[in-house]
């Protein structure tokens, strides 16, 4: 359904909190109903707020910026009869062409850059589309990206952990031929030579793994064979535990790897890693990307698509929850110059941290203790 087509029909807004009063107010809407399943009888715009309900002549507008909340708000609707695009939209591609970002959490960060930028947001909105980990059914969306006027995607291999219909060749035929399509790096799991300490394996429980995303399997041997956390700490921070060999061998594997993928995408990134790794942390272990990074793809994807601007700012990203310290030894053969006082330092990681502050070496190691002594005693 077209913008005129929907001013024929009574404008419903679904939501009644800061987003959809700033979207009213940007927008300048004069709008015939409210819809919140948490605000039943409160007053909205001057409106009574009710439970969803179903009739044709409603055009119904989402107003939130959660894509989990409009996934359950989509079901909703459907159940009621209404029919997405025809019915309904998310606020964020209201007058404005379809966007749509395919990936797993590194697009979810560039995207958060990319929804800032007021040049691409002048023309573009973005649809609330899930990380792949997260989307339950990939074939619900097809016609989101039959929809779509922009395509940003991570190529996705055939041998993903999700299923073969989530792999990129099997998504992009789906895709308008009118459509912009663009491929970014899709850098997941490819820098383990950073820490090589991190391994991912079933003979320890889930507790283990719970601050790191994977086992940091040195500290686990080092406290099963006695060593207190100083000792520990001093060998991190010291070297001992790899050999310069080891760790450029596996960077050079990396590069290798990183240069022949690269082949793919149509935004390469493989020269600012070079120009950067060894002044600036750019990935939070070997399947999260630091902020900065994200940032860069995005600046990238901006100049793809005519638009030059400069990001200068930062944004805090979650995905730094499972950050870890490089150790000692991969900092020596590399050469990298920046230090690490503490990891985890966005208000997310925070958040998920026990003590409630960034954190050091040691309260890592203390953390890394606690969860060693469980999965080693669980009865306590």
């Amino acid at each position: 359904m077209t913008y005129q087509e929907e001013k024929k029909k009574k404008l419903i807004i679904f939501g009644s909190g800061k987003v959809a009063t700033r979207f009213l107010v940007n927008e300048r809407l004069n709008i015939d109903g409210v819809f919140d399943n948490n605000k039943v009888g409160d007053r909205f715009w001057n409106i009574t707020i009710t439970r969803p309900m179903y009739n044709s002549q409603y055009y119904i507008i989402i107003a939130t910026q959660n894509a989990f909340v409009y996934g359950e708000i989509k079901k909703q609707l459907c159940a009621l009869g209404y029919t997405e695009f025809n019915d309904f939209i998310p606020y964020t591609i209201y007058k404005k062409k379809l966007a749509v970002a395919y990936g797993n959490c590194h697009m979810s960060a560039v995207k958060s850059y990319l929804e800032q930028e007021e040049m691409l947001q002048n023309i573009y909105g973005f649809y609330p589309l899930l990380p792949i980990q997260n989307i339950e059914d990939i074939q619900e969306h097809d016609q989101v990206f039959e929809r779509a006027d922009l395509f940003l995607y991570q190529p996705i291999r055939k041998e993903n952990r999700y299923g073969e219909c989530y792999a990129s060749i099997n998504i992009l035929p789906k895709v308008s031929k009118k459509a912009k399509c663009i491929a970014i790096p899709n850098l997941y799991g490819m820098p383990g030579c950073l820490f090589p300490q991190l391994e991912r394996t079933s003979d320890v429980n889930e507790l283990f793994c719970m601050f790191n995303n994977g086992v940091d399997i040195k500290i686990y041997e080092s406290f099963k064979n006695g060593m207190d956390v100083d000792a520990i700490n001093h060998r991190i921070m010291f070297g001992g535990f790899y050999s310069d060999e080891e760790i450029q061998e596996g960077w050079n594997e990396f590069i290798d790897k990183l240069i022949q993928r690269e082949q793919q995408w149509d935004i390469k990134i493989s020269d600012y890693i070079l120009d950067n790794y060894k002044t600036e942390k750019l990935f939070a272990e070997p399947w999260h990307i630091m902020p900065i990074l994200a940032r860069e793809i995005a600046q990238r994807t901006l100049y793809a698509l005519g638009i030059k601007t400069n990001i200068d700012y930062l944004i805090e990203s979650d995905l730094d929850i499972y950050e870890v310290f490089i150790y000692e030894d991969v900092k020596r053969a590399l050469g990298i110059e920046y230090t690490e006082k503490y990891i985890r330092k966005s208000r997310f990681a925070i958040e998920n941290n026990p003590r409630g502050d960034r954190m050091s070496i040691e309260d890592y190691l203390l953390l890394q203790q606690s969860l060693f002594l469980l999965n080693m005693y669980p009865e306590i």
